[in-house]
């Protein structure tokens, strides 16, 4: 065995040995030539690669952008900044009148209404002979009304008949002098037949106003001396001011006052508990209970529970009031007083106003919108607005493509603007955020 490894070895030595040697290759001695023209092709290639993908960018972004953008159409309408608030009322009381002693009550003057000095408001009924004589006016002032309305298509068309008969007897007199200058007979006996038959007709128009006149006269005198009747048996309330009727008593006229309001805080305003009572007609009630108040309509003041800042982006001067449960009624108003600002972020304002709404007297808390500012321009979504080169303005589309269009703000109140600087029904982009260029085409 270890002659022929010896052999096995020296025949593979001869081998490597005859083989011949790898030549190194000359291409890696040499150096790489720069070639310039190759790659300034490659250059060429990447930049017309860059430009169409660029241009491709641009182009979906476009069709993307004008596809994704939605236009409203821009109409004449007010814009408005507001703030809101919860409000009490705190109406001027010139009298609260008390009942001297027990009895029915019977309302004169319906709530809300004005009265005036020594006007009867309450009439106070203790007894059922006094509840008779009561019935028995009311009766009668059915009745007059009643008649009333029956006679007054009989009294007009009297009365027209009559201004006609007036007329023609006019002209049958001058048509009767006439024909009398001619001496013609037939026609004077004519005459004097339907003279006389207009006579009488105008006797009887004459006869029936005067019986319709009396039986209103006589139905009158009735009802009169039935309110005197009343009058002398129930004891009448009148107002000693005069002012606007309210029979709503809550137990707070004392609690808010203008300078108990800012005193209490929002806080302690939203803990005020109402203990309402009104009166109503035919109710009984006890000497000594309040029955009815007069305001003065010229003063009203109402404290707002408002936030602390945006009370100051307010200020203090005159400000309108609107109040959305009075079927959006408005108040102008003027600042009287505020509290500091609590710890939960409002203050409590009181404003004043001489602008009386009827709810005043039927309720003491209201929602209030404070009307900061408004404008009346075209109205456009805020978020139409856009900045480019230091303006303000959308894009207008014509002819279904977008140009940028200046436009002067009014007001803003977040969600709609009021500019001015566009053709009323101009169609403008509804996201002016969005990447447009001037001249886009807008689907």
């Amino acid at each position: 065995m270890a002659n022929g490894e010896r052999t096995t070895k020296r025949r593979s030595a001869k081998k490597v040995a005859a083989m011949p040697r790898r030549r190194k290759s000359t291409r890696s001695r040499r150096k790489k030539r720069f070639r310039p023209g190759r790659l300034l092709g490659r250059l060429v290639v990447a930049v017309l690669l860059l430009a169409v993908g660029w241009w491709g960018f641009g182009y979906l972004r476009d069709t993307l952008m004008g596809t994704l953008a939605r236009t409203v159409v821009a109409t004449g309408g007010t814009v408005e900044q507001v703030v809101s608030a919860d409000g009490w009322l705190m109406p001027t009381v010139a009298e609260t009148e008390v009942a001297p002693r027990g009895g029915v009550a019977h309302i004169k003057v319906p709530d809300g209404e004005r009265t005036r000095v020594g006007s009867c408001v309450v009439e106070l009924i203790d007894s059922a002979s006094q509840r008779q004589l009561l019935d028995e006016l009311e009766s009668l002032d059915k009745q007059l009304a009643d008649l009333k309305q029956r006679n007054a298509s009989d009294r007009a068309a009297a009365t027209k008949r009559l201004q006609e008969i007036e007329g023609l007897l006019a002209s049958k007199l001058a048509e009767l002098k006439a024909v009398t200058a001619k001496g013609d007979q037939a026609a004077i006996d004519r005459l004097q037949g339907e003279l006389r038959d207009l006579g009488a007709e105008k006797q009887a128009l004459t006869v029936k106003l005067n019986a319709l006149a009396a039986a209103e006269a006589d139905l009158e005198a009735k009802r009169q001396q039935a309110g005197d009747a009343v009058s002398q048996a129930a004891y009448q309330m009148v107002a000693m001011f005069p002012g606007v009727v309210a029979y709503r008593f809550d137990g707070l006229d004392d609690a808010l006052t203008p300078e108990k309001a800012v005193a209490l805080g929002s806080r302690g305003l939203w803990s005020l508990r109402e203990q309402v009572s009104a009166l109503k007609d035919d109710q009984s009630v006890e000497a000594g209970q309040p029955v009815f108040k007069v305001i003065d309509p010229a003063t009203t003041y109402i404290a707002l529970a408002v936030k602390a800042s945006q009370f100051v982006e307010l200020g203090q001067g005159p400000v309108t009031l609107r109040f959305p449960g009075f079927g959006r009624a408005t108040a102008r108003a003027e600042f009287v007083s505020a509290g500091q600002p609590e710890r939960n972020g409002y203050l409590v304002a009181v404003y004043r106003t001489g602008d009386f709404l009827p709810e005043f007297t039927q309720t003491r808390r209201a929602t209030v919108e404070i009307v900061r500012s408004a404008g009346n321009g075209l109205v456009v979504p805020s978020s139409a607005l856009v900045q480019r080169a230091g303006q303000i303005g959308v894009w207008a589309v014509t002819r279904g493509a977008a140009h940028f269009t200046p436009v002067t703000v009014l007001c803003s109140n977040g969600i709609f603007a009021a500019v001015t600087g566009l053709p009323e029904g101009t169609e403008v982009v509804k996201l002016g955020r969005l990447v447009i260029r001037e001249g886009q085409r807008i689907k």
